[in-house]
């Protein structure tokens, strides 16, 4: 097995990187050659080559190839996809080369995000390489004189009775087979299976833990320049006027470029500003400090959290449009023996990636390349292509591995930053956003205000559930027509409860976006499963059911749920159609009893100030149940351990679905105890980790996870671990202790 990008690191590795911090990075030599040649596809190299799929290739001199189309940001793509390229087409893992591709429109869908990439590619890849097996048996059985039947392929080689035939012997044979038609392609059993549902450590684990992995903040190329840029300080300003008499004085500045102004919502474009071109970074950081700019703030200065929130309120009390209706939710509410009624508030987050964006490009003979810390290298080509007025076509993009992304790096705007400035300067420019650009100028996560009122009958049994959501849309980024929560963002662990009831309403309440609004990891899950998930724990209070016993109640019987049918006709069931991942009540129950026997459940009572919370949901068409244990008994609040039972699917690598379950709990608990983004005249507070904290070490719980053996369609796996974290947290801090959390983040 090689590497991708194995020739890159020698001159431009991450511990090089570090190890020159101590001199400033000016001591690590710059790559002596241009680096393309090591990251471009390999597509053409060595014509004869058996090439069936943009996705793989087998060569005459044995080299075997799989080229991943998506993104890795640490949640494992690059090693699922290739189990599954490398187990249809029945390779050694040992004999392939795993190569990154390109952004381009021939891989399909690139931009990494909404837990896909498994879960959408999982059956086509399989039935490509699958395709390609065919082919290579069929010339086997050809080579050998025997029938097709007669010969099986296995581990690189054609096998016929006692004899072999290596696939690097038959792809000239191989090339002229026609691939099957699509409904003669046989795919593996599931007990044939060599590399899909086997832990495997992720192909980059290497690198990472001995500092060669290789990011856009390393990329560094001949007679690069450095750039940071002031951007507005509030999303729409522009600048009103500049003095860079103090900046151009600095050593080492190049040039100091107006950027293009930009209105607002702008999308993926740059926000505009004044570019510091220098030969290194601290001169153009110490130029940009150096700049006197008089800003126009425009129409989003009077965005401040304390006003805006009370906006929120107002929208909420005023109700909004129900886009999922079920019987008739006032109705109910006013029949309702009893009313139970709370308010749930999140601030802004931030994404807190570890690694901030960074792109490097160049531009040669009218075209440029780039490297950029992009979740979408597609979206990357297309926007910088945009912005510099030329065919995308003109374009390309790579994207080195990332250090994280969370959704950030799904808004490449820092791409046509770079893009932009290469051509300006007619040489390759890297810009680089700082810890405090990327807080500063970010994509937030919506803040939120919501209002559950949950009815009950004389019984004490729950018959009307209404769910009213005041928060910017993620659409008013783009759109400034949207004002409000759309039906796809309302569907996440909101409009689309299971819930067995007489009534049921979820509604759009009137919110105005003023800020740059993005997607984040388990996106409206987030907010909306810490809403849903605490009221289930307030019902069982109210009734003296327990936690477990309430959620059990509310989903019902063992069904398949048609959200569409029920109330919610926009549903898009997170784009996957309902055949192929039916929303099975039976599932998801039982996700809930083993998270809940994971850890030993009994009830909600306080035992030494320790308390067990939980919750569960169905999101990114995966279905997890949290327990977790809250400890109470001395200063602060504790979260000693957590317990998750994941339903994904088939789970193609359980060593890193039960990675991503550990993490989603870590991160569920930065924007539970610590992280908020407050917004003071258009402008971000918080610029740095000092005042927008992540949790410490100290602080993460002992995580068991439970994958559910099944063979049901691939689920997402990156996101819908951190749907049910926030709201098992208030569950268990309520059973510890009494205390009812319902604004975040909780500073214990």
């Amino acid at each position: 097995m090689t590497l991708f990008l194995k020739n890159i690191s020698s001159d431009v590795s991450r511990r090089k990187v570090l190890k020159g911090l101590g001199g400033l990075v000016l001591s690590v030599p710059l790559a002596s050659t241009s680096v393309y040649a090591d990251l471009l596809i390999d597509e053409g190299n060595n014509g004869d080559a058996f090439k069936p799929s943009a996705y793989f290739s087998i060569h005459p001199d044995g080299q075997i190839k799989i080229m991943i189309h998506r993104v890795e940001m640490g949640q494992g793509t690059r090693t699922g996809l290739a189990q599954v390229i490398a187990d249809e087409l029945e390779v050694n893992w040992d004999d392939v080369d795993f190569l990154q591709a390109e952004g381009h429109e021939k891989y399909g869908v690139q931009n990494t995000d909404g837990s896909r990439s498994i879960r959408n590619y999982y059956y086509p890849l399989r039935k490509a390489a699958a395709a390609a097996r065919m082919m290579l048996e069929s010339a086997g059985a050809k080579h050998f004189g025997v029938p097709f039947k007669g010969v099986k392929a296995d581990n690189g080689f054609i096998v016929a009775g006692s004899k072999k035939v290596a696939y690097k012997d038959l792809v000239t044979k191989a090339k002229a087979e026609k691939p099957p038609v699509d409904d003669a392609v046989k795919l593996k059993d599931r007990s044939e299976f060599k590399h899909i549902r086997k832990p495997r450590q992720i192909l980059d684990m290497h690198d990472i833990t001995h500092g060669k992995a290789l990011y856009a903040q390393d990329i560094r190329l001949e007679g690069m320049l450095y750039s940071v840029i002031a951007r507005p300080p509030v999303p729409g300003g522009v600048v009103k006027s500049y003095d860079d008499s103090a900046a151009k004085a600095v050593k080492g500045v190049v040039k100091i470029i107006k950027m293009r102004d930009q209105a607002f919502p702008s999308g993926f474009m740059p926000l505009g500003g004044i570019a510091v071109i220098a030969t290194n970074t601290y001169a153009a950081m110490k130029a940009r400090d150096a700049l006197e700019i008089d800003w126009n703030d425009g129409a989003n200065a009077s965005y401040s959290s304390d006003t805006y929130e009370k906006a929120l309120w107002e929208s909420i009390e005023k109700g909004g449009n129900p886009l999922r209706k079920v019987g008739n939710g006032a109705e109910g509410l006013k029949e309702a023996s009893k009313v139970l009624s709370s308010q749930y508030y999140i601030p802004h987050q931030s994404h807190q990636h570890l690694e901030p964006p960074a792109a490097v490009a160049e531009w040669k003979n009218g075209e440029c390349v780039i490297f950029a810390s992009t979740q979408t290298p597609q979206r990357s080509r297309q926007m910088a292509a945009a912005y510099c007025g030329v065919p995308k076509e003109k374009v390309t993009s790579h994207s080195p591995l990332l250090g994280a992304g969370f959704g950030r790096k799904s808004k490449p705007d820092f791409s046509a930053e770079a893009a932009f400035l290469a051509k300006e300067m007619g040489k390759p420019v890297k810009v680089i956003w700082t810890r405090e650009d990327d807080m500063k100028h970010g994509y937030y996560h919506t803040v939120s205000a919501q209002q559950i009122d949950v009815g009950l009958n004389e019984n004490g049994k729950v018959t009307t559930w209404r769910h009213r959501a005041a928060y910017p849309a993620i659409g008013g980024t783009f759109d400034p027509r949207a004002n409000g929560p759309s039906a796809f963002e309302l569907s996440q662990c909101a409009g689309d409860l299971p819930f067995d009831l007489d009534h049921m309403s979820v509604e759009s309440c009137e919110a105005k976006t003023m800020t740059r609004v993005g997607w984040m990891r388990s996106v409206n899950c987030i907010h909306q499963g810490f809403a849903a998930g605490s009221m289930v724990g307030e019902i069982a209070a109210e009734t003296g059911k327990n936690q477990l016993e309430t959620w059990l109640e509310l989903i019902g019987p063992d069904r398949i749920v048609d959200i569409k049918s029920e109330g919610m006709p926009t549903y898009d069931n997170y784009g996957n159609s309902t055949e192929d991942h039916p929303f099975d009540t039976a599932r998801l129950k039982h996700v809930l009893r083993k998270a809940a026997e994971m850890a030993g459940y009994e009830n909600d009572q306080s035992k030494d100030g320790k308390g067990i919370g939980l919750a569960v949901f169905r999101s990114f068409n995966s279905f997890v149940a949290c327990a977790i244990e809250a400890d109470a008994s001395q200063d602060g609040i504790k979260i000693p351990r957590a317990w998750i039972a994941v339903d994904c699917g088939v789970a193609v690598n359980p060593d890193r679905i039960k990675s991503q379950m550990e993490g989603a709990v870590v991160f569920g608990m930065a924007y539970f105890f610590h992280s908020a983004i407050t917004m003071e005249n258009g402008r971000t507070v918080e610029g740095n980790f000092d005042t927008n904290p992540l949790p410490r070490i100290d602080e993460a719980p002992h995580v068991e996870v439970h994958i559910v053996d099944s063979e049901a369609s691939p689920g997402g796996v990156g996101e819908p671990g951190v749907s049910p974290v926030a709201g098992a947290i208030t569950n268990a801090i309520f059973a510890a202790n009494g205390q009812r959390i319902k604004r975040l983040p909780f500073k214990g």
